[in-house]
């Protein structure tokens, strides 16, 4: 995981798993537990979005709902500047196996969900346009892969809050 945040320029703390609970962060004296509750939340509202998007028919409305869930994953807080570089570090490392070798392809395909996301909420493609068709197989595939890779990180976690207990 070092070496993953490392090529990909952002600080190990910032990145996955630890941006996911602020385990890292020296001025958050919450209790690990009370972080994993924080994280528990995102993960299932993450899945309550991926859900949602397989009931759409439009795949332009299931690639905003999965990229939604991505951002529900990997944002921990308000990020106006450099948004789509930290959206597209963190759901790399979650969804390529948190730097077990396809860390870079994962990265691409979130930069790529990102903008096909951002295509159909800025009005310059349809919900329905075909190109949006075409990669809603990617964006279901790379949204499936960070949901697993949280749940990893939930049991690692978790099995660090049993250990301290």
């Amino acid at each position: 995981n070092d070496q993953a945040a490392k090529q990909l320029g952002e600080p190990l703390h910032r990145s996955p798993p630890f941006a996911l609970v602020g385990i890292t962060r020296s001025s958050d004296r919450r209790p690990l537990v009370s972080k994993f509750q924080i994280s528990l939340a995102m993960l299932l509202d993450a899945l309550k979005w991926f859900g949602d998007a397989a009931f759409e028919e439009s795949s332009g409305v299931q690639i905003v709902k999965w990229v939604a869930a991505l951002e529900r994953l990997t944002a921990t807080e308000r990020l106006d500047r450099g948004i789509m570089h930290r959206f597209c570090i963190r759901v790399a490392l979650l969804a390529g196996g948190l730097g077990q070798g396809h860390v870079e392809s994962a990265y691409r395909n979130a930069h790529k969900a990102y903008d096909l996301r951002s295509d159909v909420m800025h009005g310059s493609r349809s919900q329905d346009d075909q190109h949006l068709l075409i990669n809603a197989g990617l964006v279901h595939d790379l949204t499936r892969e960070a949901i697993l890779g949280a749940l990893a990180v939930h049991r690692t976690i978790l099995r660090t809050i049993r250990v301290r207990a």
